[in-house]
């Protein structure tokens, strides 16, 4: 409490004693900093007290034990499994032979003809329409306009009097009605005071006519020459020619896959020909916008030009009948775009105007000789089918024989002359395979063995596909799909049989049933002699004894009926085989 710059202790306050002031002040300084060494805060600033279950959570770490646990006893399981499946051969027969493939490629691939169809035909129409205005017209008028205006005006603007001196210089081939050589209006009305008048020079008006004269010879010279070459092959081939996007839709024609679903959607009851019916039914239920004259044309070329001749078009003749409805549809376009009444009939004005409009001007005289050259009958109008003649023969192309008619189905003709000699069917190639049957049949060791080749992935049952690769290795004679099928579902649906798979004391029946099913086919086969794998009255009637039956011709109708279960006039080889069950029918 003392300061080094004095000797002696000066208390803050006056005092009688200055070492008492000092005693006494040095205590309360003392009780002072006592006072604020024990001072307690106001505020309780502590942290707060810990407790041990915050900090570790016991119940957290038993659940993460426990799923653990629960994961390792998973994946041993999983490992148990899989080292089970890798020792033996598995319970599940897991051979994958699916190939990727798309489930709407087809339907994409209509809607892409569909639409390059229909934008190709509005480009068509785009393009051959012809304008509404004609601008050399607008020309002509303006000019025409600009003379009137300079012959009434008495000081015309100096840009039309270079203009019309522009003109007379041109020989008027805008259309202007002065000839190379003549005065204009500006010239014509009387000279200014200041101005000498000028003589007109009568030699050089004469030259001028001349010339103008000369040039519109050689003006319409050209014009028709342009008449007598406009409807070339060329010009012609540029027309009816299909355009990119259509190229690209007939490319798609070279899928094999779109091919063939698209001859099945033609083709559907497979009797391997469509008719004209089947054509326009396949065309409808695709949603292709081809017209019914488009389809009888293509239909008569594929089938009378094109194809064999007969009212069929078969699968060989299948892409041509697609690339002649693309044509005869643009064909058909040109002929829509001349026949502008509409009437699906052109007369000789219809047909000049028309060529004109698609950009072939023809003289009057030409026009009349390429029109009968179309108009082959003379009737003074063209059909659609004269207009396709008339092109090919442009295009040096025969659309349609004249005289083709249609020849006898070739096929009818060898299913007559086949029905009438039936061949009796060959069974002696069951003879070995018999008595290999009838052995494993004998013995239950063979039997045992037999099973365990079939059940190759042990789970006592066997599907379809286990009795196709089995009898396949085993019996290759016997692997008829129809007959494994029958015999498949006979036993399956035989008593005992869950409907689905074939139990191991139903593999006796099934053996039976195989070998019973693929005699069966092989008379099926017999009778079938047009190879459609149906069956009609006139083969059963002839092929009757190939079964061991001799029928007169009542009964034969009255056993076919009965075989036909469905009316539909044809019998399949289920209903045969039905119908051979229920007859007790053997075959030796």
């Amino acid at each position: 409490m003392t300061d080094r710059g004095y000797q002696s202790y000066q208390p803050m306050r006056p005092a009688a004693s200055r070492m008492l002031a000092k005693r006494w002040d040095s205590k309360a300084y003392d009780m002072h900093r006592k006072k604020l060494r024990s001072i307690k805060p106001t505020v309780d600033t502590r942290p707060p007290k810990t407790y041990m279950h915050l900090q570790l959570k016991l119940k957290k770490l038993q659940i993460e034990e426990e799923r653990l646990a629960n994961i390792e006893r998973d994946n041993r399981l999983l490992l148990e499994k899989m080292s089970h499946i890798m020792r033996t051969r598995g319970r599940v027969d897991n051979a994958n032979d699916y190939k990727h493939k798309s489930l709407n490629k087809t339907k994409r691939q209509q809607e892409l003809l569909r639409i390059t169809h229909e934008n190709q035909a509005i480009l068509k129409r785009i393009t051959a329409k012809q304008p509404f205005y004609d601008h050399t017209e607008w020309e002509k008028d303006f000019d025409r306009a600009t003379q009137f205006k300079n012959q009434i005006s008495r000081y015309p603007d100096e840009g039309d009097q270079d203009f019309d001196e522009e003109e007379g210089d041109r020989g008027g081939s805008r259309g202007s009605s002065r000839k190379s050589g003549s005065r204009s209006p500006s010239q014509s009305r009387s000279p200014s005071p200041n101005q000498k008048k000028e003589e007109p020079d009568e030699e050089g008006e004469e030259q001028g006519e001349e010339n103008s004269i000369s040039k519109d010879n050689d003006n319409n010279d050209n014009n028709d020459d342009e008449g007598k070459d406009g409807f070339t092959k060329e010009r012609v081939t540029s027309l009816v020619a299909p355009g990119d996007a259509e190229q690209e839709a007939l490319i798609m024609t070279n899928d094999a896959q779109f091919m063939k679903d698209l001859w099945k959607t033609c083709d559907y009851n497979g009797n391997g020909g469509c008719s004209l019916a089947e054509i326009d039914k396949m065309v409808v239920d695709k949603g292709w916008t081809f017209s019914k004259p488009t389809l009888m044309r293509a239909y008569k070329k594929t089938t009378l030009q094109d194809g064999d001749g007969d009212a069929w078009v078969e699968r060989k003749e299948f892409p041509s009948l697609i690339r002649n409805l693309f044509l005869f549809e643009n064909l058909w376009d040109l002929f829509d775009d001349l026949d502008t009444e509409d009437d699906r009939r052109v007369d000789l004005a219809e047909f000049t105007r028309g060529m004109a409009k698609i950009g072939c001007r023809l003289s009057p005289k030409d026009a009349q000789t390429e029109f009968n050259k179309a108009d082959k009958n003379g009737g003074g109008q063209v059909l659609f089918k004269e207009f396709c003649d008339y092109i090919g023969d442009v295009l040096g192309v025969v659309m349609e024989d004249a005289n083709a008619k249609w020849k006898e189905d070739e096929k009818k003709k060898e299913k007559e002359s086949a029905v009438t000699q039936p061949e009796k069917a060959d069974m002696s190639k069951f003879d070995a395979v018999e008595n290999d049957v009838q052995d494993v049949l004998a013995s239950k060791e063979k039997i045992a063995s037999s099973w365990k080749a079939i059940d190759f992935n042990g789970n006592n049952i066997v599907s379809l596909a286990e009795i196709d690769k089995w009898v396949g290795e085993k019996y290759p004679v016997l692997n008829s799909k129809p007959a494994l099928m029958r015999a498949y579902k006979k036993t399956v649906t035989s008593a005992g049989g869950d409907g689905d798979f074939v139990k191991k004391d139903q593999f006796s029946t099934l053996l039976r049933n195989v070998f019973y099913f693929n005699k069966l086919f092989v008379a099926f086969d017999g009778i079938d002699t047009d190879d459609d794998r149906r069956l009609d009255l006139d083969e059963f009637k002839h092929g009757a004894s190939i079964v061991g039956l001799s029928l007169s011709a009542d009964a034969a109708k009255a056993e076919f009926d009965a075989m036909d279960t469905n009316d539909g006039g044809k019998v399949l080889f289920d209903e045969f085989a039905l119908w051979a069950a229920k007859k007790k029918i053997t075959l030796d």
